[in-house]
C-alpha cells in the first residue's frame, strides 16, 4: 500500500486506506479513548470517540529528514546522484539499503530499473537549478577565455561578466 503523505495533514501522524485500498483516511491523536481522522474531503479533522481506527494496517508517518549535505553515506530514501560509469554521467537515484561488503558500508540505489551500489564518495547531493545554471556560466566563460583569452585579450573576469550578462555564441 502506498501512501501520498504530500496529500495528509501535516499534524497526521498515521494512515490507512479503505474501500478497496483507493481512499486514503489520515489518522492523529490515536488514544485508548479515541482518535481523530482525516478523509481527503476537505473537511477537516473528525473526532471518533471509541475504539480502533477502521483502516488497518495503520502506516507510521516516515519521519522528516534533514537534507544531505553530502557528508557520510546519504541516508535511506534520500534522493541524490551517482555516477553511472555505462553512461559516464551523474544520474538521479534513491537510496533504499546501506549494506556491508567486504567490510565497507555501501548505500544501495535504483532508478527505474538501475541499481547502483557504492561508498560515500561515490554519491553528491542534486545540484540546483542555480548551481547548474552557474556550471554552464562558468564552462561558457571558459571557453570564451580559451578563445579571446591571454595577452591582449579579455581577461577571465570579464569573460565570466560578459556571459553573466546574457552574451552566447551563436
Amino acid at each position: 500500500m502506498n501512501i501520498d503523505w504530500s496529500k495528509a495533514p501535516e499534524d497526521a501522524t498515521h494512515a490507512g486506506t479503505t474501500a478497496g485500498n483507493q481512499i486514503p483516511v489520515f489518522y492523529k491523536d490515536i488514544l485508548d479513548d479515541g482518535y481523530s481522522y482525516h478523509y481527503d474531503d476537505n473537511e477537516g479533522w473528525r473526532t471518533w470517540g471509541e475504539g480502533e481506527p477502521y483502516c488497518k494496517p495503520l502506516i507510521e508517518r516516515p519521519k522528516k529528514q534533514d537534507a544531505w549535505d553530502g557528508e557520510g553515506l546519504p541516508p535511506v530514501n534520500c534522493l541524490c546522484e551517482t555516477l553511472d560509469e555505462d553512461a559516464d554521467c551523474w544520474v538521479k537515484v534513491e537510496i533504499y539499503a546501506h549494506t556491508e561488503f567486504m567490510g565497507e558500508t555501501h548505500a544501495c540505489a535504483k532508478n527505474g530499473t538501475d541499481m547502483f551500489y557504492g561508498l560515500a564518495h561515490e554519491f553528491r547531493p542534486i545540484k540546483t537549478a542555480e548551481q547548474l545554471a552557474e556550471e554552464e556560466r562558468e564552462d561558457a566563460a571558459n571557453k570564451m577565455f580559451q578563445q579571446f583569452g591571454g595577452i591582449g585579450g579579455l581577461t577571465k573576469k570579464q569573460c565570466i561578466w560578459v556571459i553573466s550578462e546574457g552574451y552566447r555564441k551563436q
